[in-house]
């Protein structure tokens, strides 16, 4: 998932970014269930699909899209919760209509965001509970970025219609507290229709299933503020570049210098940003989980 920042000085002060990552010494007192594509993988599509191929050691951390934890990882953290990461990268909303391909490769088996939601709820059970469950999902920009290797079109309406059909689902098995991100800006994704289209589906679903409580979270709002945040922090912050040069395969000595770790994904320090903002949301929606 690519995406780019654009620059807006945020009134909130500013958060601090952890220094190392570490786990909740506490007993989780609910679960995070995440769902999506690199933006919120963890390490699956490096440990269980691409054979720890994709992304490429020692350029990225662990298995993760970025050079450390992401936001998902953060949150579950900061917020006393067990991670139920199913996110993989590559992956788009469907990979039965839209497979899975990075530089002229597939991955059959890369699980889109609908198939990850069918094999959650396969075994629920010995995942997380619904009544202790908030399932996060964010999907789509790989639709958009992987059609051109497919040589053919995606429409936003495809797109979102399945995003929908997975909510859906999720809710229909009882899953009724979700956070649901649409797409940060980018050149490379109609990142404007499929936020509107989306926008617009959540709010019918809010009127057609009323004790769903769906939180949704505008990431063109989002980027925004944290450009701003990391610009007042350190006005030499890169916000389009990237530590990590992808022609070159580089890393650069001044990671703290950028936003983003390789142009594409958010370094971890942004990773944590958006954990916070999302903790913000969530502490209104779900208090008694957050």
């Amino acid at each position: 998932m690519l995406f780019t920042i654009t620059p807006f000085i945020a009134l909130a002060a500013l958060v601090s970014i952890p220094g190392a990552f570490a786990a909740a010494i506490k007993k989780p007192s609910f679960n995070i269930v995440a769902f999506g594509d690199s933006l919120s993988d963890n390490g699956n599509s490096f440990n269980l699909i691409t054979n720890k191929t994709m992304p490429p050691s020692p350029y990225y951390t662990n298995g993760r899209w970025s050079n450390g934890p992401v936001w998902a990882e953060y949150l579950a953290q900061t917020a006393n919760a067990n991670l139920v990461d199913l996110a993989f990268g590559i992956s788009t909303s469907n990979t039965d209509v839209n497979p899975a391909i990075e530089h002229g490769t597939r991955y059959p088996t890369m699980p889109g965001f609908v198939q990850q939601v069918d094999q959650f709820l396969s075994r629920r059970s010995k995942d997380a509970k619904p009544n202790k469950t908030v399932a996060t999902v964010w999907t789509g920009g790989n639709d958009y970025i992987h059609a051109p290797e497919l040589g053919k079109t995606v429409n936003a309406a495809d797109v979102v219609a399945f995003t929908m059909q997975g909510i859906n689902k999720l809710i229909d098995a009882g899953y009724d507290d979700l956070i649901v991100f649409n797409l940060p800006p980018s050149s490379y994704v109609p990142f404007a229709e499929h936020n509107l289209r989306l926008g617009a589906a959540l709010a019918t679903l809010k009127l057609t299933k009323p004790k769903a409580n769906v939180v949704a979270i505008d990431m063109v709002a989002t980027f925004a503020a944290i450009a701003g945040q990391l610009l007042v922090k350190n006005p030499k912050t890169d916000l389009q570049g990237g530590c990590l040069d992808l022609t070159t395969m580089t890393i650069c000595p001044n990671v703290q210098d950028f936003a983003l770790w390789d142009g594409l994904h958010p370094t971890t320090a942004t990773h944590a940003l958006i954990a916070a903002d999302v903790g913000a949301v969530a502490k209104v929606a779900f208090p008694k989980y957050f």
